[in-house]
């Protein structure tokens, strides 16, 4: 999955900057269970022109699978349920101006205070970025 990743996005080895490019993933709850639970990531990722390859690398740490994705623009790329460690997403067609969808993920007790990291990773006129996501998570 990363190799598609990495052809999909990574044409050009030089890394130059877009134009207000951002990516928000807004946890639901906000607070971690102590004794474990699902925490759905409502994820927006905002670009403005619609870029020519689109794609979304998330780590998750140790315990934690991914559950499901949904939402308005689901990527054509998802990991399979009870993916562990990095989930992976590309679109094979970049939605107009932004992406909007949903990971739901399941996570072990006492995982509270964890960051979730990741990236999304853009290439639009030979010019590709990769925009990091960092989630605080509390509990």
């Amino acid at each position: 999955m990363k190799r598609l990743l990495t052809l999909l996005l990574c044409s050009s080895l030089t890394l130059s900057v877009l134009s207000a490019e951002s990516v928000v993933a807004t946890p639901a709850p906000a607070e971690l269970a102590a004794a474990g639970g699902e925490l759905v990531l409502n994820v927006v990722i905002d670009y403005g022109e619609a870029p020519a390859a689109l794609g979304l690398s998330l780590d998750l740490p140790s315990g934690w699978s991914l559950v499901s994705v949904g939402g308005e623009s689901k990527p054509a790329i998802v990991p399979e349920a009870g993916t562990t460690d990095t989930l992976d997403f590309a679109w094979l067609s970049a939605p107009d101006q932004s992406a909007s969808f949903s990971i739901t993920v399941q996570y072990p007790a006492q995982a509270g205070g964890t960051t979730l990291a990741g990236q999304a990773m853009l290439r639009r006129d030979g010019k590709s970025l990769n925009l990091p996501l960092s989630v605080p998570l509390g509990g």
